[in-house]
């Protein structure tokens, strides 16, 4: 598929496991979403397997917005669609963090240009693997304006609150402005199915994606 007006690329879980093929997209600017058993994926010279990306011949400009669902990520797999996409200004994420090392992927950090400015991570659940992978970007992210992570641990105390503040070491934020919010999952009070038509016809919003995470 040549699309050389499309500008957003949303597949659902649900959808059927067909192939795709995009063989040029230079205005695309919005895709997602990935998880795992996303079908197989071919877009300018970028293969997915699911959520992870296989191989990479063509760095992709124009994406600014990406989501990721019900997928088991870890910060390299991340680290590689920042590569991927150099641009991009906001990542959702609502997925299972695995494996982040950031003492490893630290030493990155001279080789990557990280221009997120809104990072929403859902299922924060506090652990190890969640602080390591959100503590990245709280600290790399130089031009970050908020984090928003949602988290379905129960009571948020403010004691829970400040210990994760606290150990995402948030006074040493890489951008000085840039807002942490520690929040209860968003719910949508409706159908499912209602939510995704409006999502994908209402062309209007520049991010889609806001509203479900």
């Amino acid at each position: 598929m040549d699309a050389p007006c499309l500008q957003r690329l949303l597949v659902f879980e649900g959808t059927n496991k067909m192939d795709i093929s995009v063989i040029s997209a230079p205005r695309l600017e919005i895709f997602g979403k990935l998880f795992d058993n996303f079908p197989k994926l071919q877009f300018s010279g970028t293969n997915f397997q699911e959520s992870t990306i296989v191989s990479v011949t063509i760095v992709v400009h124009s994406l600014k917005v990406l989501a990721l669902s019900d997928a088991k990520l870890s910060l390299d797999a991340v680290i590689d669609l920042l590569k991927c996409f150099p641009n991009l200004e906001k990542l959702y994420i609502e997925a299972s963090v695995e494996n982040a090392r950031y003492h490893k992927c630290r030493k990155l950090i001279g080789t990557l240009d990280i221009r997120l400015r809104k990072i929403v991570l859902g299922n924060y659940q506090g652990s190890k693997s969640h602080i390591n992978f959100a503590k990245f970007f709280v600290s790399f992210a130089k031009v970050l304006e908020s984090m928003r992570l949602e988290s379905d641990v129960g009571n948020i105390s403010k004691a829970w609150i400040a210990r994760q503040r606290r150990l995402l070491n948030i006074n040493k934020r890489a951008s000085s402005g840039a807002r942490f919010n520690f929040v209860p999952p968003k719910i949508f009070t409706g159908s499912l199915d209602d939510l995704r038509a409006l999502q994908v016809h209402d062309l209007s919003t520049t991010d889609p994606f806001q509203r479900i995470l």
